[in-house]
């Protein structure tokens, strides 16, 4: 059966059903995903890919426009994949979503490169995450080769020689957090957040961290577990015990297996110590790799 089953036929009523079903499903996949739902958000988005993809057909001047929209699916589903630790078939997904942007063409350039640095990122922590170290560097140095204003990974990346947070906080204060629309604000107070504490401004952090929970409720953990590690090098003990039980208790609960939360759980607790989830009045501030 067909998906526009039921729809008044003609190209432009498929047209434009579809657009708006992929949509919806596009934003529905995404609210399960951050909600911890992943069986369910899989399905969506395995559902939205097959809506996608007789739009092409259907409307050939928004191809390109579809092949992107399809690009993003395909990082979400491969990024599914690797929170839950399925390794091959996350590296499927990612390979795919680059197959889709390597369709559009020059009139949308930006957004290609854009889901194409952001596939080969995604590539680089698979690879990261399965002991492929030189494949997962050449995915990284692809990455930042198409867009080198990737702030994201240039704060987090798990190799230090590819991080410059420095350039991460230039980057994503010229961005202007507050104006971007809610669905994406927290996520550049987040990238802002954690660039600042691996510059060591731990107040700076603590304000832009602080700002990215506001707006979300559980799309991330990682502002939460930097928030508990913030407030630790301020010397602030209960804070930061309070955030980082937030941060672990979600992710065991519903990403356990994914690979960034378990290099950041590593690096919370050795900066903690055997004092996380504990009063310890003898804690100093530590250091940690910056």
């Amino acid at each position: 059966m067909s998906i526009y089953s039921g729809v008044p036929r003609g190209a432009e009523n498929e047209q434009v059903y579809g657009q708006l079903l992929a949509t919806a499903l596009t934003n529905y996949g995404e609210l399960l995903h951050a909600s911890g739902r992943l069986a369910e958000a899989e399905k969506v988005y395995r559902k939205t890919i097959a809506v996608y993809g007789p739009l092409v057909e259907v409307e050939p001047r928004l191809a390109s426009w579809f092949c992107w929209e399809t690009a993003g699916v395909f990082r979400d589903l491969g990024t599914l994949f690797t929170e839950t630790g399925r390794l091959q078939e996350a590296e499927a997904a990612f390979r795919q979503a680059l197959a889709s942007a390597e369709k559009v063409d020059s009139s949308l350039a930006d957004l290609a490169d854009f889901s194409r640095s952001r596939s080969y990122e995604g590539l680089g922590e698979v690879f990261w995450a399965s002991g492929r170290r030189d494949d997962a560097r050449a995915a990284y140095r692809e990455s930042l080769a198409i867009r080198a204003d990737n702030a994201w990974l240039l704060a987090t990346c798990p190799d230090p020689q590819y991080r410059d947070p420095a350039r991460a906080v230039e980057i994503a204060e010229k961005s202007r957090p507050e104006s971007f629309d809610k669905q994406d604000r927290w996520k550049v107070w987040m990238t802002l957040g954690v660039a600042r504490y691996r510059l060591a401004d731990w107040q700076g952090a603590v304000e832009a961290l602080g700002k990215s929970v506001e707006q979300h409720s559980w799309e991330s953990y990682v502002d939460r577990l930097f928030l508990g590690m913030a407030h630790w090098q301020l010397g602030h003990r209960e804070e930061a015990r309070r955030w980082y039980r937030e941060a672990i208790e979600w992710t065991e609960r519903n990403k356990p297996k994914d690979p960034q939360f378990g290099r950041f759980r590593v690096e919370a607790e050795m900066l903690m110590g055997d004092a996380v989830g504990e009063t310890d009045e003898r804690d100093e501030p530590g250091e940690v790799e910056k």
